[in-house]
């Protein structure tokens, strides 16, 4: 995943919509939000963003659109 080589390079903005590389066999090409802010507390960077809200709110969009949730945090918070 890009988004940690980024914050690893101490850049001051990460992106929500990093890409991953496509060309690897399964890659879908982008990274969920709530994967990459749970990262970013993980690294200990405090991202201004409520994990827990970001994933429910992320859980709402997907069932009412009838798409499958891609977020690993996502799914497993909502497991909870």
């Amino acid at each position: 995943m890009y988004a940690f080589r980024y914050v690893r390079q101490d850049e001051r903005f990460v992106s929500l919509a990093i890409t991953n590389d496509t060309y690897t066999e399964g890659a879908t090409g982008n990274v969920a939000t709530e994967d990459v802010i749970y990262l970013l507390n993980g690294l200990g960077i405090d991202s201004g963003v409520d994990l827990d809200n970001l994933a429910e709110t992320g859980m709402w969009i997907t069932q009412t659109i009838g798409k499958p949730n891609r977020s690993k945090v996502g799914v497993a918070l909502a497991a909870k």
